[in-house]
């Protein structure tokens, strides 16, 4: 049993690794750094929220799945999280708080 959740957790860390690369060829880290902590989310979004999701899904644990939606989760984990700081990149360029930027995500 031990050796079946390590390779699904393995299984889930490459998937993300290799999602957040993908997502890294259409969105292009400035520096190594940047680079460094978007492979780091994205792996780390794949370990945690793979079988978790795959259970709600009612998907066996396999290696296979894992992989899978690991890849899917640390592709839209990057994407997200890239989302939301171009958003509060934009906002600091023009001067705006946070009570500002979300009056106008209400309109």
């Amino acid at each position: 049993m031990p050796s079946v959740y390590l390779t699904a957790k393995l299984a889930a860390a490459a998937g993300g690794l290799l999602g957040g690369l993908t997502m890294m060829t259409f969105i292009k880290p400035k520096t190594i750094l940047d680079a460094t902590i978007r492979g780091g989310i994205s792996t780390g979004s794949g370990i945690i929220f793979s079988t978790p999701l795959l259970q709600i899904m009612e998907l066996s644990i396999d290696w296979e799945y894992q992989l899978f939606f690991g890849f899917i989760i640390g592709f839209l984990s990057w994407s997200i999280l890239s989302l939301v700081a171009n958003v509060f990149i934009k906002a600091e360029k023009n001067n705006e708080d946070i009570i500002e930027l979300a009056k106008k995500v209400k309109k």
